[in-house]
């Protein structure tokens, strides 16, 4: 199989709520929704990533919505489920990456953003977007 190959990425957007008072310890949740769309004639896709970070409970402290969209050159003998997954997987790290380092250049402590696990059965063709917690 060939390789899956990141030829660049533009954020869209980032946006940033901040509603604490004070100092508050905050537990942390994300939600990713990720589009890709292939191109077979020149063997790239785009993906359109989008990831909102928000404290766990009922009021809302924070809100970080970022969205980036993604460009990738890819072997077309791959399933493109397993490159929709590969493409999330290689995202989420660098957008967990800019709002750490976004949060922090704010006066935040740094926002340690969770892991999430991308699986095929989180990519679904179809309907092209589809969000993971």
């Amino acid at each position: 199989m060939g390789a899956l190959v990141q030829k660049g990425y533009t954020i869209r957007s980032l946006n940033f709520e901040n509603h604490i008072n004070g100092k508050a310890t905050l537990e942390i949740t994300a939600t990713v929704s990720s589009k890709v769309e292939f191109n077979d004639k020149t063997s790239e896709c785009v993906c359109f990533f989008t990831v909102m970070i928000t404290n766990k409970g009922d009021e809302l402290l924070l809100k970080i919505l970022m969205k980036m969209d993604a460009v990738f050159s890819y072997d077309q003998t791959e399933d493109k489920k397993e490159l929709h997954t590969k493409i999330s997987r290689e995202l989420y790290p660098q957008v967990r990456t800019v709002i750490s380092a976004f949060s922090g250049s704010i006066g935040l402590p740094p926002i340690m953003v969770p892991p999430l696990e991308f699986n095929a059965e989180s990519v679904d063709l179809e309907n092209k977007d589809k969000a993971v917690e």
